[in-house]
C-alpha cells in the first residue's frame, strides 16, 4: 500500500513537472513567434518613419504616429493569425481592444521619444529602436492576456 501511494505521488509530482515544463515551452515558442511579427512590424513602422522624418523630413511625431499606426495593423494581422493563432469571429471588436492597447503604447512611446529626443539629444533613429526595444515585452504581456484572450473572444 505504501509502494502505491508513493508512486501515486511521483507520479503526480512528474505529471505537474511535465505540464509545467511543455507549458513553459509553448511560452517561449509563442514569444518568439510574436518576436518574428515584431520584427516584421517593426521593419515596416521603422522603415516608413526613417522615410518620413529623415527623408521628407515631416516632424519626427507626425511621423511616429503614422508609421506606428501603419506598423500596428500589421503587427495585429500577423498576430492574430500567427502567433496567437486566434480564431475568433469577433474581428471588430478585438481590433477595438488592440487599437486601444495600441494607442496605450503609442502614447508611451511617443513620450518615451521625447524624452531621448528632445530632453537626452538622442538621434531620432536610435530612440525610435531604444523605445521599440522598452515597448516589446509590455506590448506581448498586454496582447497575450488581453487582445488574443481566448477567454473573452470566443
Amino acid at each position: 500500500m505504501i509502494s502505491n501511494i508513493s508512486r501515486a505521488i511521483f507520479l503526480n509530482v512528474n505529471i505537474k513537472d511535465i505540464i509545467y515544463k511543455l507549458y513553459n515551452k509553448l511560452i517561449i515558442i509563442e514569444f518568439f513567434r510574436y518576436f518574428l511579427v515584431g520584427v516584421i512590424a517593426t521593419i515596416i513602422d521603422w522603415g516608413i518613419f526613417y522615410i518620413l522624418a529623415l527623408g521628407i523630413n515631416l516632424y519626427y511625431q507626425f511621423s511616429l504616429f503614422i508609421s506606428f499606426a501603419l506598423g500596428s495593423i500589421t503587427n495585429y494581422s500577423l498576430n492574430k493569425i500567427f502567433t496567437f493563432r486566434c480564431k475568433s469571429k469577433r474581428i471588430i471588436r478585438q481590433f477595438f481592444v488592440f487599437s486601444n492597447l495600441a494607442l496605450i503604447s503609442l502614447l508611451l512611446s511617443a513620450a518615451i521619444m521625447f524624452i531621448f529626443v528632445d530632453l537626452v539629444s538622442l538621434h531620432k533613429m536610435i530612440s525610435r529602436i531604444t523605445t521599440s526595444f522598452i515597448m516589446l515585452v509590455a506590448t506581448y504581456l498586454m496582447n497575450k492576456y488581453l487582445t488574443f484572450n481566448k477567454r473573452f473572444f470566443k
